[in-house]
């Protein structure tokens, strides 16, 4: 993953969080761990991070993996004629992975002209087979499919890789609080001083979580947007 603007990988978070704690890099492990919980933790409930990734779907099962940082979809889009069409949920469709079962690709030959057209229907479809962590599609031979979902912010990569995980930095602060917290915990620290550490962390999350919100002139505009006009009296 190339280095973009408003990121610093983990890596490079950790070791600078060990320099101004003055820490041995022989505890990087143990705060790469502890700060990967934190990641997940500030992405799944706080800091919602939706990507967009092409999928590759086997053309023998038709279906395709999740994404290792995958935690629940926003929307699986097909492109038509330039524009991107969601695609049916069909809680219906076959698993042709199963023995003595058979899963036929509808293809667009037999229902294009009616999809994405004014009371058009969808004839292509998935299925999220939770259970495996895969998609079940029908309809899709040929197609581009692309998926948008909500990541847990921690994709499988190797220490130190150039793929490194990368955090934005507005969560960095949140993520040192989570950092003290955790250890706290796990150090059998004073009662009182967890619970000041957890209270840190908490306030650091207020603020991470209005990051994003309306200016108050966006949300004056926003007010008038809603009003009509009417004949004083």
């Amino acid at each position: 993953m190339a280095e973009r603007a408003g990121l610093i990988t983990l890596d490079g978070f950790i070791h600078k969080y060990l320099d101004k704690k003055a820490i041995d890099d022989d505890q990087y492990h143990r705060y790469r761990v502890i700060a990967t919980d934190g990641l997940k933790h500030l992405s799944i409930h706080h800091m919602t991070v939706v990507k967009k990734v092409e999928l590759t779907i086997d053309a023998d099962t038709l279906t395709a993996d999740f994404p290792t940082d995958y935690v629940d979809y926003v929307g699986l889009l097909i492109e038509i004629d330039g524009r991107w069409w969601n695609i049916s949920r069909d809680d219906k469709l076959v698993d042709g992975t199963l023995d003595n079962v058979t899963a036929e690709d509808v293809g667009e030959f037999e229902f294009g002209q009616g999809f994405a057209q004014p009371g058009g229907v969808n004839y292509y479809h998935y299925f999220p087979d939770f259970e495996n962590r895969r998609f079940i599609f029908n309809g899709t031979s040929g197609k581009v499919v692309v998926l948008k979902y909500k990541s847990s912010g921690v994709e499988v990569v190797a220490y130190g890789s150039a793929a490194d995980i990368q955090i934005p930095i507005e969560a960095e602060e949140a993520l040192e609080d989570y950092i003290q917290w955790q250890l706290a915990e796990y150090d059998d620290e004073a009662e009182h001083k967890i619970t000041r550490k957890k209270r840190d962390f908490d306030d650091s999350v207020i603020l991470l979580r209005r990051i994003g919100d309306y200016s108050i002139m966006e949300l004056r505009q926003l007010m008038y947007g809603t009003m009509t006009q009417t004949t004083n009296r």
